[in-house]
Protein backbone atom coordinates (compact mmCIF):
# COMPACT_ATOMS: atom_id res chain seq x y z
CA UNK A 1 0.00 0.00 0.00
CA UNK A 2 2.64 2.25 0.29
CA UNK A 3 4.25 2.17 -2.74
CA UNK A 4 1.37 2.55 -3.81
CA UNK A 5 0.55 6.00 -2.30
CA UNK A 6 4.07 7.16 -3.22
CA UNK A 7 3.40 6.35 -7.18
CA UNK A 8 -0.14 8.20 -7.31
CA UNK A 9 1.97 11.26 -5.19
CA UNK A 10 4.70 10.81 -7.89
CA UNK A 11 2.61 10.27 -10.85
CA UNK A 12 -0.40 13.51 -10.07
CA UNK A 13 2.47 15.92 -9.47
CA UNK A 14 1.80 18.80 -11.41
CA UNK A 15 4.94 20.56 -9.98
CA UNK A 16 7.00 18.52 -12.54
CA UNK A 17 6.80 19.55 -15.82
CA UNK A 18 9.03 17.01 -17.59
CA UNK A 19 6.09 14.54 -17.53
CA UNK A 20 2.60 13.97 -18.29
CA UNK A 21 -0.21 13.98 -15.36
CA UNK A 22 -3.05 11.46 -15.99
CA UNK A 23 -6.53 12.76 -16.63
CA UNK A 24 -7.68 10.01 -14.71
CA UNK A 25 -6.52 6.68 -13.09
CA UNK A 26 -7.30 3.26 -13.49
CA UNK A 27 -7.40 1.03 -10.31
CA UNK A 28 -6.11 -0.23 -7.36
CA UNK A 29 -7.42 -3.47 -7.38
CA UNK A 30 -7.18 -3.68 -3.03
CA UNK A 31 -8.88 -0.97 -0.99
CA UNK A 32 -6.43 -1.12 0.95
CA UNK A 33 -4.35 0.65 -1.51
CA UNK A 34 -7.26 2.28 -2.78
CA UNK A 35 -8.34 3.77 0.28
CA UNK A 36 -5.18 6.42 0.29
CA UNK A 37 -4.78 6.70 -3.15
CA UNK A 38 -8.40 8.13 -4.01
CA UNK A 39 -7.38 10.66 -1.24
CA UNK A 40 -4.27 12.33 -2.99
CA UNK A 41 -6.09 11.76 -6.49
CA UNK A 42 -9.48 13.08 -5.07
CA UNK A 43 -7.23 16.39 -3.39
CA UNK A 44 -5.54 16.91 -7.01
CA UNK A 45 -8.37 16.96 -9.26
CA UNK A 46 -7.76 13.23 -11.07
CA UNK A 47 -10.82 10.91 -11.35
CA UNK A 48 -9.67 7.03 -10.01
CA UNK A 49 -11.66 4.24 -10.99
CA UNK A 50 -11.23 0.95 -9.22
CA UNK A 51 -12.94 -2.35 -11.04
CA UNK A 52 -12.24 -4.60 -7.21
CA UNK A 53 -12.19 -2.08 -4.43
CA UNK A 54 -15.12 -3.05 -2.59
CA UNK A 55 -14.80 -1.26 1.02
CA UNK A 56 -17.89 0.86 1.71
CA UNK A 57 -15.32 3.52 3.42
CA UNK A 58 -14.96 4.45 -0.22
CA UNK A 59 -18.13 5.70 -0.10
CA UNK A 60 -17.62 8.49 2.06
CA UNK A 61 -17.48 11.76 -0.70
CA UNK A 62 -15.96 13.99 1.59
CA UNK A 63 -12.99 12.20 1.29
CA UNK A 64 -13.05 10.15 -1.95
CA UNK A 65 -14.35 13.01 -4.10
CA UNK A 66 -13.52 11.90 -7.34
CA UNK A 67 -13.60 7.90 -6.50
CA UNK A 68 -15.68 5.22 -8.50
CA UNK A 69 -15.71 1.71 -9.06
CA UNK A 70 -17.42 -0.66 -11.46
CA UNK A 71 -18.26 -3.61 -8.57
CA UNK A 72 -20.80 -2.79 -5.58
CA UNK A 73 -19.59 -2.19 -2.29
CA UNK A 74 -18.93 -4.67 0.48
CA UNK A 75 -22.73 -3.87 1.62
CA UNK A 76 -24.25 -5.08 -1.69
CA UNK A 77 -22.48 -7.80 -1.52
CA UNK A 78 -23.09 -8.77 1.90
CA UNK A 79 -27.15 -8.18 1.42
CA UNK A 80 -26.48 -10.64 -2.00
CA UNK A 81 -24.72 -13.55 0.30
CA UNK A 82 -27.56 -13.08 2.97
CA UNK A 83 -30.39 -13.81 0.34
CA UNK A 84 -28.33 -16.99 -0.77
CA UNK A 85 -28.13 -18.02 3.11
CA UNK A 86 -31.68 -17.15 3.63
CA UNK A 87 -32.32 -19.04 0.92
CA UNK A 88 -30.80 -22.41 1.79
CA UNK A 89 -32.24 -22.16 5.36
CA UNK A 90 -28.84 -21.19 7.25
CA UNK A 91 -29.69 -19.94 10.47
CA UNK A 92 -25.83 -19.97 12.31
CA UNK A 93 -23.54 -17.77 10.48
CA UNK A 94 -19.92 -17.95 10.97
CA UNK A 95 -17.41 -15.28 9.34
CA UNK A 96 -14.23 -15.57 9.49
CA UNK A 97 -12.12 -12.40 8.28
CA UNK A 98 -9.19 -11.13 7.90
CA UNK A 99 -8.25 -7.24 9.79
CA UNK A 100 -7.85 -5.20 7.04
CA UNK A 101 -10.09 -2.46 4.97
CA UNK A 102 -11.99 -5.51 3.11
CA UNK A 103 -12.69 -8.04 5.67
CA UNK A 104 -13.77 -5.59 8.66
CA UNK A 105 -15.91 -3.74 5.86
CA UNK A 106 -17.41 -7.32 4.43
CA UNK A 107 -18.24 -8.47 8.15
CA UNK A 108 -19.33 -5.16 8.82
CA UNK A 109 -22.09 -5.46 5.61
CA UNK A 110 -22.82 -8.79 7.00
CA UNK A 111 -23.78 -7.95 10.51
CA UNK A 112 -25.57 -4.48 8.88
CA UNK A 113 -27.55 -7.13 6.52
CA UNK A 114 -29.08 -8.89 10.15
CA UNK A 115 -29.82 -5.96 11.82
CA UNK A 116 -32.00 -4.98 8.89
CA UNK A 117 -33.64 -7.92 9.10
CA UNK A 118 -33.91 -8.29 12.85
CA UNK A 119 -35.39 -4.35 12.59
CA UNK A 120 -38.25 -6.06 10.06
CA UNK A 121 -38.81 -8.59 12.56
CA UNK A 122 -38.10 -11.33 9.44
CA UNK A 123 -34.35 -12.47 11.01
CA UNK A 124 -34.08 -16.52 11.79
CA UNK A 125 -29.81 -16.72 11.89
CA UNK A 126 -27.49 -15.70 14.14
CA UNK A 127 -24.27 -14.59 13.15
CA UNK A 128 -20.79 -15.11 15.03
CA UNK A 129 -17.23 -13.22 13.39
CA UNK A 130 -14.16 -13.81 13.97
CA UNK A 131 -11.11 -11.49 13.35
CA UNK A 132 -7.78 -12.56 11.55
CA UNK A 133 -4.71 -10.77 12.80
CA UNK A 134 -2.16 -11.72 10.37
CA UNK A 135 1.60 -12.07 11.64
CA UNK A 136 4.73 -11.20 8.98
CA UNK A 137 4.75 -14.54 8.18
CA UNK A 138 1.09 -14.88 7.07
CA UNK A 139 1.42 -12.04 4.24
CA UNK A 140 3.59 -13.65 2.02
Amino acid sequence: QGAGLNLIINLTDHENHNQLVPCAILGAARSIVSIPTSIISSFRGIPQISPHSTASTLDDKTQHKLFGRTIPNDDGTAIALWAELEYWNVSYIGVLHINDAYGNAFADGIRQALQTKNMAGSATQTIETVTLNPGADDTA
